[in-house]
């Protein structure tokens, strides 16, 4: 038996409304995609464009961009390592 034009129509709204959400979503989620892919990038720029800092092994406040002495005990400054072990 055929379905009723009623029965046809209303499968037809459950698809679209299917494919409604489905591309609301892909529209919400398109930005984030975006954004994150777009950091990875900077942040890989930005690894290889640090400069080498220096600081004084008795005063850690002291921070340079280039070797020199201590302007508090006149030490001789040493290049900061970032996650370096404290002993």
């Amino acid at each position: 038996m055929k379905k009723s034009i009623n029965e046809q129509c209303a499968l037809g709204n459950r698809q679209w409304s299917s494919l409604i959400i489905g591309l609301l979503i892909a529209y919400c989620l398109l930005p984030v995609v975006i954004v994150s892919c777009k950091n990875n990038k900077t942040s890989v720029v930005d690894n290889n464009q640090r400069k080498e800092q220096w600081t004084c092994s008795m005063h850690p406040e002291i921070i340079r961009d280039k070797p020199g002495n201590c302007p508090i005990c006149g030490m001789e400054l040493v290049k900061k390592v970032e996650n370096a072990a404290v002993l």
